[in-house]
């Protein structure tokens, strides 16, 4: 029910963003369905299973955005966001950077810094519930274990460091310079402390766009 659910209302960019089967199991009108003792329980209401799943969808990025902005906050030194806008803003700037662990332990060389080199809402709302091969193959998720963080995304103070880095480079505000920006802008870059590389038979370094560069750096 919940993959028709999910494909009949969202665009498949927006599925890997959802919430996993294992966290709507949960929501109180599923769990009293599932562990209902009656021998006949009968079926799922089809309508009143979509307002359900409805209105957990529409609040379930509020938590992740408030505890994610507070830790770019504090990464950064600040106690609260700056300016007029709201708050979420803060998840939008180019400086907000995020590993996730789980991805990185899966990950191999070639890959390791797209887990380690999250930047921006967009990205980083993709990781909110990944979990280790060792929490997967638990009966229990990850983030409602004693003493297990909520959320798997960790500021990136390193990554951050970088980012700060390459936006000095191009003259540009960290404080305002937002993740739309400077993929509108796609600036190149090139780490001169790699070695040069053959590649088509002509030698050089590779030009690296800037989220790459980030992930590089880190």
């Amino acid at each position: 029910m919940y993959h028709q659910y999910a494909t009949s209302r969202f665009t498949a960019e927006i599925w890997s963003s959802l919430p996993p089967a294992e966290v709507v199991r949960e929501l109180k009108y599923f769990k009293r369905f599932i562990n209902s003792e009656l021998e006949e329980v009968g079926d799922l209401l089809a309508e009143r299973s979509a307002e359900q799943l409805d209105a957990f969808i529409d609040t379930s990025f509020e938590k992740p955005k408030k505890v994610l902005t507070m830790a770019s906050l504090l990464t950064n030194g600040k106690k609260k966001a700056e300016g007029n806008g709201c708050q979420f803003d803060v998840l939008e700037l180019a400086t907000t950077v995020f590993s996730c662990p789980p991805c990185q332990c899966e990950a191999d060389a070639e890959t390791a810094s797209d887990a380690s080199a999250l930047v921006g809402w967009s990205e980083l709302k993709n990781h909110l519930y990944c979990a280790s091969p060792k929490d997967k193959a638990s009966t229990t998720m990850a983030h409602e274990r004693k003493g297990k963080p909520e959320f798997p995304l960790r500021a990136n103070k390193s990554g951050t460091k970088d980012a700060l880095s390459l936006l000095k480079l191009l003259e540009l505000d960290p404080s305002t310079t937002t993740v739309e920006e400077m993929d509108k802008l796609d600036p190149r870059f090139l780490c001169m402390c790699c070695p040069r590389e053959l590649s088509k038979s002509q030698i050089g370094r590779k030009a690296m766009k800037w989220r790459e560069s980030v992930g590089h750096l880190t």
